[in-house]
């Protein structure tokens, strides 16, 4: 391994660190459709084949949540070599590839990936649904929706349940400015909360509405 097909994913990571937030999304542009790219940073390296990965990354094709693959182990080198012919298949398939012509399209593709990602954690934007479900599936638990992208409230969990990381990443992507205003109102308490998330645009409440809700409940 010599040549770094993604060198952005380090500096993602590094500003994943920096942020403390290990999920981000990126619009991905490829022969005239447009994809979304979740990149989700292993915070202690995923040793595979004697090779570390901080990296994992899922494709959306955006007009089509339900429509996706991965999530698929990366490094600035690209995808584990053990695994290629199956990641290549995959891919070939979902982006529909021409499989007939002749040479390796992998490290192409992987440049453009490379071209067309953030290297700073990016949120999805907060008026397109479906960046915010993409989200929500990558970060989708048993008996959830990817639709519940709708914040209206926090709960308390019952007495020695910590929050699921799963919980933790959607609400950071989804509901940074209330993420932090949990952490400054509970400390090192806020892990013991969840964030409730609804399909219905009409329960959402704002930040200040649903911490305010919290308070009155005197949970903690």
């Amino acid at each position: 391994m010599t040549k770094f097909n993604l060198p952005k994913v380090d500096d993602l990571f590094r500003s994943m660190k920096q942020e403390n937030q290990y999920i981000s999304i990126s619009d991905l542009n490829y022969k005239k459709q447009k994809y979304f790219i979740i990149f989700k940073g292993i915070k202690e390296h995923k040793n595979f084949q004697n090779i570390n990965y901080n990296m994992r990354l899922e494709f959306y094709l955006a007009d089509s949540i339900d429509r996706h693959i991965g999530p698929y182990l990366v490094n600035k080198y690209g995808f584990p070599m053990d695994e290629l012919d199956r990641i290549q298949t995959e891919i070939r398939r979902f982006f529909k590839i021409n499989s007939s012509k002749a040479g390796p399209f992998l490290p192409t593709f992987l440049s453009e990936i490379n071209t067309q990602m953030d290297d700073n954690v990016t949120n999805p934007n907060e008026n397109n649904e479906n960046e915010r479900k993409a989200i929500s599936s990558s970060c989708l638990e048993e008996q959830d929706d990817i639709n519940k992208i709708y914040c209206y409230a926090i709960k308390k969990n019952r007495t020695g349940y910590k929050r699921t990381e799963k919980n933790t990443d959607k609400a950071k992507a989804l509901e940074p400015e209330l993420y932090d205003l949990l952490v400054n109102y509970a400390a090192d308490k806020s892990e013991t909360f969840s964030f409730c998330f609804s399909s219905e645009e009409s329960d959402k409440k704002s930040p200040n509405e649903i911490i305010t809700n919290l308070k009155k409940r005197k949970q903690i």
